[in-house]
This record gives C-alpha cells, structure tokens and sequence, in this order.
C-alpha cells in the first residue's frame, strides 16, 4: 500500500458540467486576483493613461484564454481568484477552485503531477500541467464537493466525507485522520498485536509468570526484596488487565483462559463454563471446550501461556504495534510522574 495521505476538499465552487476524457490540471499557487498589491516588486508594462487593474484583468483573461486552448478541465489556485476569470472560465466548461490553501497544495501536486505556478505573466509551459482519471462532484444538500479520481497508483488519494450534523462530521473527520495516522505507522513498523484485549491479557499473565521465576534475580538487580518485585509486577499487571476489561460495554464478565491467556467475555448471567459458542477477544482462538477460565483482575494459578497452534482466522482483530507501544510508554511515563510529583488529580465531575 502506497496511499499514505488523504486530501479532501470542501464548499467546491462548481459551475460547469464535467468531460468524459481524462481531466488536465493546472495549479498556481500566486494570487490571481487582479489586486496590484499582488505583484509585489514585479513590473507591470502598460500603455500612458490605461488603467493599471484593467491590464491585469487582461493578463489574466490572456490566461483563461491559453487555459482553454490547451484543453485543461480542472483550474485551481491556492489562494483567491479573480470573479471575471471564474466566469470566463467556467463558461467555457472548466472547473474552478479556489481559496486551496498551503495544506493542501502539495498534495494536490503529487496526486496530479502538475508544477505550481507561481506567476500568470508568462504563458504555462506544457510540463506544467497535471492529470486525474475523473473528476466527481457530489452534492450533499447545498454543499458541493470535488472527488478527484487519481491516475495509476499515486501515493495520495481524495475521499469525501460528509454528515447531516457539523459536530458529527468533525468528529468523523477526526476518526479518519486518526485512522490514518495509525495505518502510516503500520506502515513504516509493519508489526500487529492481537486486538480486543488479548495483547494485554496475555502480556499481564506473561508478566506475572516471569516475575515469579525470575524474582530472586530481579530483586538483586534492583535492589529491592523479593515481595517488592512481586507486588510491582502484580500492579502493573492489574492496570492492563483493567484496560482489557474496559472493552466490554454490555455489563458481562471478563475472563482470561488458563492454556492461552487470551481475554473472554461472558454475560453476566452465563457463568464462566458455558463458552461452547464464543471466541476470544481478538478471535484467534474459538475452540473453548477444553479450556478452563477465572476473572480477570482475581489471583489465579501462575502459568506459562503459549500461543495457540492454529493460524490468525480471516476475522482476527489486530491492533497497530506502534499505536499500541506508544500508549503503554505514554501511561509509564504518567504514572512514573505521579509517583515523582506525589499528587494525584481526581475528576469529580
């Protein structure tokens, strides 16, 4: 998978009809909005008595002019566009955005493979101009927005997202950003841990076995008694069990088996002993009936678990190695604070 970052527009100015070929794209990334604060120390040649904003309305016209002889289909500038040209433009079936902004430029670059124009006083080279596939405006109620359909196999792709509610939809944007962040890190670290509470589970009865074959050499090298180690093995392993433990909803119980130590749930009216029909928590594992189970967070007999035999099923749940590790450092270093600072916050809200 090359696809590693997502561009979306919203609130697209739209005012023409799409073509079946395959769009050209041209991007600026200077001003065009005929302002003369724009040029900046750049000089502008016109005639005794003519009007100076008049003869950059007529460069930009020259513009639109070559834009629509070399065939370009989608027109778009990082920041504002003079309305003439927009008009002009779209009267002659080419889509206008404006108002890009530098967040979005880049991407927009390598989707389409175009160079960023940083000036309109000279004609636009044919190496200057990008592709997409297609172009798709979807309407949503009164907002219209422009789905870019990348060429070959881009490292960057468009998705559009929407929503009735505007709090709904921040909140679903941020989940794909969130998303994404996490499969980047996939990516560079192509590393999983088994989902839905197992990793901990296991990792807390992992512990918790090594803690008490290795105690008289960990409490030498750490100078502390034996009974020490113990009881910080057993607290740290009580808090990723709690964190497994958070991730049932429904008010059942939350069990770890003797043989794997992977999590299970059970309604809270089942009982520990009837799990014919379940799988654990991240699905690896769903032959239960010769398996044995206790509470988690309750003492059980220390045991060594192993990994099971059988191969990850198609509806294993993963979770990411470097989302996952990047957590439990963020919780050591918390807790490491409030041990050092010797005050606790409590929310009583």
């Amino acid at each position: 998978m090359r696809k590693k970052e997502n561009v979306c527009f919203h609130h697209v100015g739209v005012r023409t009809r799409l073509l079946w070929k395959p769009p050209r794209v041209v991007v600026f990334s200077a001003s065009l909005s005929g302002d003369l604060s724009e040029i900046g120390k750049r000089t502008l040649e016109i005639h005794h008595g003519a009007d100076p904003e008049a003869g950059l309305l007529d460069k930009l016209l020259q513009l639109g002019e070559q834009i629509i002889k070399d065939g370009v289909t989608l027109f778009m500038c990082q920041r504002v566009i003079h309305p003439v040209l927009q008009q002009y433009l779209g009267e002659h079936g080419v889509v206008v955005v404006e108002r890009l902004g530098i967040a979005l430029l880049d991407p927009v670059i390598t989707m389409t493979g175009a160079q960023a124009m940083a000036t309109f006083h000279y004609p636009v080279p044919a190496e200057a101009y990008g592709q997409v596939n297609a172009l798709q405006i979807q309407c949503f109620g009164s907002r219209k927005m422009l789905h870019l359909i990348p060429s070959g196999n881009p490292v960057v792709c468009t998705m559009v997202l929407c929503h009735r509610n505007e709090t709904m939809l921040d909140e679903l944007k941020l989940a794909c950003e969130k998303a994404a962040h996490v499969l980047r890190l996939t990516l560079k670290e192509p590393y999983a841990l088994l989902g839905g509470g197992c990793t901990e589970t296991h990792l807390a009865a992992y512990i918790r076995h090594m803690s008490q074959k290795n105690m008289l050499d960990v409490s030498t090298a750490l100078g502390c008694s034996p009974s020490d180690v113990l009881q910080g093995a057993d607290a740290f392993c009580r808090s990723l069990e709690a964190v497994a433990s958070a991730l049932e909803h429904d008010g059942g119980d939350s069990l770890i088996d003797l043989t794997h130590g992977h999590r299970w749930t059970s309604a809270s009216d089942e009982g520990m002993h009837n799990n014919t029909t379940r799988s654990c928590g991240c699905g690896l594992i769903s032959d239960s009936t010769t398996l044995q189970w206790t509470h988690l967070n309750t003492r059980y007999p220390d045991f060594c678990p192993f990994p099971p035999t059988n191969s990850a099923s198609q509806g294993c749940v993963l979770d990411s190695f470097l989302a996952k590790l990047n957590a439990l450092n963020v919780a050591i270093e918390m807790s490491s604070l409030l041990l050092e600072v010797k005050y606790i916050i409590r929310d009583v809200n």
